[in-house]
């Protein structure tokens, strides 16, 4: 199969394109991002050995979203021919292919089961009067958030894959560590959790995931479901996903008496130099476009100083793309 190598802020593919390829990561960290009300909204953060626009293969709509690279990159190129062939001649070449297809029909057909219980909570909701106004939630929108799981009790930590990571990517998948004999070529983790008979974990059990400044946790289709402070995940719940709150928040794998719990901390990031840095560039991005307009020269120079160690943000990428997409649509008029 074909490889190609990506610079720093090249763009792989733009929502909308159509392609009929996709990508598998063999080193460097990919950006996945949607135009929402104007601006992009990063909703994964992708590494070595992640796919990524595999429904071009077996479906003729363009890209949902923008992939951009975030530092040097290079990928497998998969044709739609390639896949096609693969899949009568060589199946085990398209394993990781065909374990994200397994991803997306899990998320599907768990939205399709709470479906009936969101429709009927409707139903309710429009025949009941309002009770108390509902507590105010606290936005997250706008912020940068450092992410870390860590096992929150010994049975746990001697179990899981690491007792603290950062999560450095989304959706981070969490499932069940196989137990010797067994295999299931399907299983799509980044995170693995021992666990024994009668289990409490799934193969594919849960996945923390982003939507611009937010964190979901979401479930993917759990035998026994999630809690999330307290929350109940799963199709049992007739709820799949939840918003992670700033601090700590409690994840239970399983049912409530679950001894495979986990705090996951959405913090501020420590490197206040690193956010000073980005609202610099903000800042820097709203005086050249105040009147606007832009020089290419400007362009050329914002993009210099943020590519210029090799390596970008997903906060970064998406404030050049937000340039970018207002310069496409004659917001900002680009000149010499």
């Amino acid at each position: 199969m074909e490889t190609r190598n990506f610079q720093v802020g090249q763009i792989i593919f733009r929502a909308g394109e159509e392609s009929g390829e996709a990508y598998r990561i063999l080193k460097g960290r990919v950006g996945i991002s949607r135009i929402v009300n104007g601006n992009p909204m990063v909703l994964a953060l992708m590494g070595e050995g992640d796919i990524l626009g595999e429904m071009s293969l077996v479906t003729d709509k363009p890209h949902s979203a923008t992939a951009q690279a975030l530092e040097l990159t290079e990928v497998e190129v998969m044709t739609e021919e390639e896949f096609n062939r693969l899949i009568l001649k060589d199946p085990e070449r398209i394993i990781p292919y065909l374990s994200n297809f397994f991803e997306r029909l899990r998320t599907v057909m768990d939205s399709l089961a709470v479906e009936p219980h969101l429709r009927k909570d409707d139903i309710t909701a429009q025949v009941t009067p309002p009770s108390d106004p509902p507590t105010t939630a606290v936005s997250n929108e706008g912020k940068q958030w450092v992410v870390h799981l860590k096992a929150d009790n010994p049975l746990t930590e001697k179990g899981s894959l690491s007792p603290e990571v950062t999560v450095e990517k989304f959706p981070y998948r969490l499932g069940r560590k196989e137990l010797s004999g067994e295999s299931n070529v399907f299983c799509n983790n980044d995170f693995t959790i021992k666990d024994n008979i009668p289990f409490q974990v799934s193969r594919n059990h849960c996945s923390i995931e982003r939507e611009g400044s937010r964190f979901f946790i979401r479930d993917r289709g759990s035998r026994l479901g999630t809690i999330v402070n307290g929350e109940y995940l799963g199709i049992h719940a007739a709820c799949v996903k939840v918003e992670l709150k700033p601090g700590k928040n409690l994840l239970i794998l399983g049912t409530d008496n679950s001894e495979i719990r986990y705090t996951v901390t959405l913090e501020a990031p420590k490197d206040s130099e690193q956010a000073q840095e980005l609202e610099q560039l903000k800042a820097r991005i709203d005086a050249a476009t105040a009147d606007g307009r832009l020089s290419q020269q400007e362009l050329d120079e914002i993009k210099a100083a943020i590519y210029a160690d090799q390596k970008v943000t997903a906060e970064e990428a998406a404030l050049v793309m937000s340039l970018m997409e207002k310069v496409s649509q004659g917001m900002i008029q680009l000149g010499d």
